[in-house]
């Protein structure tokens, strides 16, 4: 049953549309420029982020049946719609092998033309994390089981090294974060952070493990792609998402007593609006990244990647309203009733 003590904004909780909105911040700003000095900063917690809250508002929702169609509605079917759309202004743009890009729609494989991989991997986690919910009642099962998902993952990843379709290698691996989200529902985490941090202590050991993470995240030289199944140094890469996931959430939390402020009302549009925007985003970076070349400012440097990523932001504003407005049968969506 869903908590009524949690807040809600028209039926959404606040805090995970400004995680979901901070995270895609961090997408984008990583895919402009994914070799300059802040990406360890990024990498560890903006797929976690996501896959957290995934867990977070995770539902059984019937049988299987009812439960499959559901997530084939909201997550397969933009899939194959932005997929298609990529796909057609791709062709626009540039010459390409169709073959290709129909095959990456379909199979799904690490580096193949899959630019919705994100949306094919979290329906995979969605069906694994259906029948861990399902048949294990035990909490401390759930987590195991999710744990040894990491394990067999992990194992495929450095011995087998054989891409398998939807992503389902990574699904395995960052299902972790997905379980850990569940169970702090299960537990109202949300009330019990919400409660900690209004206290001195709480935003003292907030702001001591975000100082932790970015004196690691300073340190570390590795180079990770989670799409491509490079985690760089494995075992790093997790212990900074475990240290950022608690971050990430208490400044979300405390960022509920300034939501009427500009950013935050940017930052939950992106939030409640993140799909269409993950949509699109790949291509309007390119626009804009071949755009800022031809006038001759590269995002080379940090400065001009958060200009781009502003830009890129603004554009795809509108651009979600216009998807959501008229076109919400790319987001699995029906028409709304005037």
């Amino acid at each position: 049953m869903e908590n009524k003590r949690l807040p809600q904004d028209k039926g959404r909780e606040l805090w995970i549309d400004y995680i979901k909105g901070i995270c895609l911040v961090g997408i984008i700003m990583f895919h402009i420029n994914p070799s300059l000095g802040y990406s360890p900063y990024l990498v560890s917690w903006f797929l976690a982020g996501f896959f957290f809250t995934g867990g977070y508002t995770f539902r059984l929702y019937g049988g299987f049946k009812e439960f499959f169609i559901r997530k084939f509605r909201y997550l397969v079917v933009p899939v194959f719609s932005f997929g298609i759309l990529n796909l057609l202004l791709s062709l626009v743009a540039k010459d390409i092998s169709f073959i290709r890009r129909i095959e990456g729609i379909f199979f799904q494989l690490p580096g193949r033309d899959d630019d919705m991989w994100f949306v094919a991997c979290l329906f995979v986690m969605e069906m694994i994390s259906y029948v861990i919910v399902r048949f294990i009642k035990d909490y401390r099962l759930r987590i195991f089981a999710c744990l040894a998902l990491l394990a067999a993952g992990w194992c495929w990843k450095d011995y087998v090294d054989i891409p398998l379709p939807w992503h389902l290698v990574t699904a395995c691996m960052m299902i972790i974060f997905v379980g850990l989200g569940y169970e702090a529902k299960r537990v109202d985490l949300y009330r019990r952070l919400k409660d900690f941090v209004a206290k001195k202590s709480g935003k003292s050991i907030a702001a001591g493990l975000l100082l932790i993470y970015l004196l690691l995240a300073w340190h570390w030289d590795n180079v990770v792609d989670i799409h491509l199944l490079n985690y760089g140094k494995t075992i790093y890469f997790y212990l900074l998402a475990l240290i950022s996931l608690p971050v990430l959430f208490m400044i979300c939390v405390m960022l509920e007593h300034v939501s009427g402020s500009l950013f935050c009302k940017s930052i939950k549009y992106i939030g409640v609006n993140s799909l269409a925007y993950y949509g699109m985003q790949s291509k309007i970076i390119t626009i804009v990244i071949t755009a800022g070349m031809y006038i001759g400012h590269s995002a080379s440097i940090v400065p001009m990647v958060i200009v781009y990523t502003f830009i890129v932001l603004l554009i795809l504003a509108p651009l979600s309203y216009f998807i959501n407005r008229f076109m919400p049968f790319m987001l699995g969506r029906a028409y709304k009733n005037k």
